[in-house]
């Protein structure tokens, strides 16, 4: 047996006595919520290696041209606290204009409801030709996008191809427990405060009860709906901004996570789905200079993953 095998070993002794006892301080919590997307059949369509091998040709300059994109729309949809992050999916707009769409940002409250962000990309989809829009929609950004799919049926003609970059689809435990621990909740709303002096609905619409409280109502994939792809990733990156989370999330749960969501929780069921390892919640959609973070870069998994969404 290596030293390696031992270490690791040992750590994950550690990390188990310490979820024991975390468990027994705070309870389960959402334990048997998380995932639950991920169980229902049929199971994602796994297109890792496929996503892989684009984004090295993506890298070194190789791909393959695109089809035409004269007269698409590129329509990004940002996460829950977007608007107050300095460079936030600037560097995946950047890329999607240098494939030659034309490029918009979503004007959605990004401290807002699901429903009133339905809402309002409902209103900017409509009227929109058919097939005409391909959207890159992140975290909170796509659940939004899918209530408002869901919703509002009609709109899902405008859209050529969906990328859904790590979206709570089923729920988060970061904002369930944030909301529903009592030994969290004063902490909670100070955070929520500080951070963007919003109310907590936005947050509420993210938990594991609320999410299955709408999916329960809703199909998930109605028919006619557009190509959707979901990015699912994990990250264990000290340097990276959800490290903490990360931690708190494997410590309590023994889950995997980019920091806010969990894998199980970003794919659509019978969905092609990729699943990236030492991606964070944060450096898909920030540029962090050096590879310390993360080894993907905004602009690059962006073109990659359109380039796979188009292909669908």
């Amino acid at each position: 047996m290596s030293v390696a095998t031992v270490i690791e070993a040992a750590r994950r002794a550690a990390v188990l006595r310490v979820r024991n006892d975390v468990t027994a301080l705070l309870g389960e919590g959402c334990s048997r919520e998380i995932g639950t997307l991920s169980r229902v059949a049929p199971g994602p369509t796994d297109r890792t290696a496929e996503f892989d091998a684009t984004y090295a040709d993506c890298a070194a300059r190789n791909a393959a041209g695109l089809p035409a994109t004269a007269g698409l729309t590129a329509l990004l949809i940002p996460g829950l606290f977007g608007k107050h992050y300095r460079g936030y999916m600037d560097e995946n707009q950047q890329a999607l204009a240098v494939l030659g769409f034309r490029t918009e940002r979503a004007g959605i409250d990004t401290d807002g409801s699901v429903a009133g962000n339905a809402q309002v990309l409902a209103t900017a989809l409509a009227g929109r030709p058919d097939r005409s829009v391909v959207v890159v929609a992140h975290s909170k950004g796509g659940v939004d996008l899918m209530a408002a799919l869901a919703l509002f049926p009609a709109v899902a003609a405008s859209l050529r191809a969906v990328v859904l970059l790590q979206s709570p689809l089923g729920g988060s435990p970061v904002a369930t427990d944030l909301l529903t621990s009592p030994e969290l909740a004063s902490s909670a709303n100070t955070i929520l405060r500080e951070v963007s002096a919003m109310a907590p609905a936005a947050v509420q619409d993210l938990t594991y009860a609320s999410r299955s409280a709408f999916l329960d109502q809703h199909p998930l994939l109605p028919a006619g709906q557009p190509p959707i792809l979901c990015i699912a990733s994990a990250s264990h990156a000290p340097l990276a901004v959800t490290a903490l989370v990360a931690d708190y999330i494997e410590l309590r749960y023994g889950q995997p996570s980019d920091g806010l969501v969990c894998p199980g929780d970003a794919v659509l069921p019978g969905a092609p789905a990729v699943s990236l390892q030492g991606l964070d919640h944060a450096s898909s959609v920030i540029h962090v200079p050096g590879h310390l973070v993360s080894r993907y870069r905004p602009g690059l998994l962006t073109e990659t993953a359109v380039r796979l969404a188009l292909t669908l």
